[in-house]
């Protein structure tokens, strides 16, 4: 592969997927956060409205996902879902496409965990594949990275969530993108309010996995 323009790290899922894209030449690196409207709280949407104020954060709302648990013939429920995954990854690409086109870019997407299991893991795998699909009639290279890798850039194979947040917020991989990121800064001054005794805000969980995806692509890279 020739010199990259773009590297880009992706979090997939089907109602809050998240995007991270690194200019490399110009070392700028864009946030981009999907989120359903109807899945969205009144906490939420005052979380999201705080992030807006960080001129590399963008929102994208999302249509309404398609309610199949009515009493729906087997067949029709299905093809609903193959609509929706459609209709769902030709807004990512549409979002994404202006930034990418005619560069040389790598993406990093995570895959699944070994102990995906349920209706909800499969629904995950089929749109995911729908995505994969159009990345390649895009011409756009991708690497599909394990979820142990990924959190392992982060820090340890065996961080959750909120480790994964802990470290973006803390730096504790002494990356250079991070430390004079504006998103991290905002997270940090209003620390109180996307953090509970507990856990972070699931607001933030995605957009920063996906930056971690990044990251593990980078690093792979750079061990080349």
């Amino acid at each position: 592969m020739s010199e990259l323009d773009f590297t880009v790290g992706i979090d997939f899922s089907i109602n809050y997927p998240a995007i991270v894209i690194k200019n490399i030449r110009e070392n700028i690196i864009n946030y981009f956060a999907f989120f359903r409207n109807n899945k969205l709280t009144k906490k939420d949407r005052e979380l999201i409205t705080i992030l807006e104020q960080v001129n590399n954060y963008k929102v994208i709302y999302l249509p309404e996902r398609p309610d199949v648990s009515k009493k729906i013939e087997y067949s029709e429920k299905e093809k609903i879902k193959s609509k929706d995954a459609e209709v769902l990854t030709d807004i990512i690409i549409k979002t994404i496409k202006p930034y990418l086109d005619d560069f040389n870019v790598l993406i990093s997407i995570e895959g699944f965990s070994f102990g995906s299991r349920g209706s909800s893991a499969i629904e995950l795998i089929g749109y995911q594949y729908v995505l994969r699909s159009k990345f390649m009639k895009e011409d756009w290279v991708f690497e599909v990275n394990s979820p142990m890798s990924i959190k392992k850039t982060a820090g340890k194979g065996n961080l959750d969530k909120t480790g994964m947040i802990d470290s973006y917020i803390n730096n504790n991989t002494n990356d250079k993108d991070l430390n004079n990121c504006n998103l991290r800064k905002h997270i940090i001054k209003n620390r109180e309010i996307f953090r509970n005794r507990t856990k972070w805000s699931k607001i933030i969980e995605d957009i920063i996995d996906g930056f971690w995806a990044l990251k593990h692509q980078e690093e792979k890279i750079n061990k080349k």
